[in-house]
């Protein structure tokens, strides 16, 4: 090798030091504070109390809208109104109520009545106590957050992470390395089609940051209203009667 060959793979490979070295010697909490910066910042997150999602799901059956309104890891209610060919969701409305009295389901496959969940349904209904991010307040929550290598899907580069959910439940997440967004939540040892891709990310006029758009099995989810902090009125999150049912 002549000493210009030399040089010129020295120059190479310090160039890509460059951007190795400061992905790679990054710890898993500096990534994770990465994450909650990018995300709005962890102290504008402990200020949120309450939130409230609309979105809907368009399928060759119909479109599905949903509310979702959380008291974070305290209650939460998920409404849903279908717009269905289909008779059995035809101008339906169900929903799904968990509080620290219980939980309770009026869903398709409850027919007329509305019923309370047993101890294993209510232990998988605490994940949705809160918004759909296991980094925030990930220790409080006793969530366990594991590294992985990084991983590559096409040209892109992310982050790879473990996450153990007190329930059991277990997801990889994959945080893009430029933005430290999450791009994808897979859940993994279930027979369920669990795996969700996050775009679109926009502020709220509170500065937190959240996808409007995410893809999986069910179709696409386009998120069209989030308020921080709303006040909902205390029947909310008390059972009601079925309704629309035919």
């Amino acid at each position: 090798m002549t000493k210009f060959e030399y040089m010129r793979l020295l120059i190479l490979f310090l160039f890509m030091l460059e951007f190795v070295l400061p992905i790679k010697a990054q710890t898993q909490e500096e990534i994770i504070q990465n994450h909650l910066k990018a995300i709005g910042g962890e102290s504008n997150w402990t200020k949120v109390k309450s939130v409230l999602i609309e979105y809907q799901i368009a399928s060759d059956a119909g479109t599905m809208k949903v509310s979702r309104k959380i008291i974070r890891n305290k209650s939460y209610r998920n409404d849903f109104k279908f717009e269905s060919r289909v008779p059995a969701y035809k101008d339906h409305e169900f929903y799904i109520l968990y509080t620290p009295q219980g939980g309770w389901k009026y869903m398709p496959d409850t027919r007329d009545k509305v019923e309370g969940m047993d101890s294993s349904e209510l232990e998988l209904a605490k994940i949705d106590l809160d918004y759909d991010d296991p980094f925030i307040a990930y220790r409080e929550k006793g969530i366990n957050i594991q590294m992985m290598d990084l991983m590559y899907e096409g040209e892109k580069e992310y982050f790879k992470f473990q996450i153990h959910y007190p329930s059991g439940r277990s997801f990889i997440c994959l945080l893009d390395t430029k933005t430290y967004l999450i791009r994808r939540m897979t859940e993994v040892n279930t027979d369920a089609d669990n795996n969700k891709i996050f775009d679109d990310y926009r502020p709220t006029p509170e500065g937190l940051i959240f996808p409007r758009s995410i893809t999986g099995s069910f179709g696409e989810q386009l998120i069209t209203l989030i308020k921080i902090n709303p006040v909902f009125p205390e029947s909310t999150f008390k059972v009601t009667p079925p309704v629309n049912f035919r």
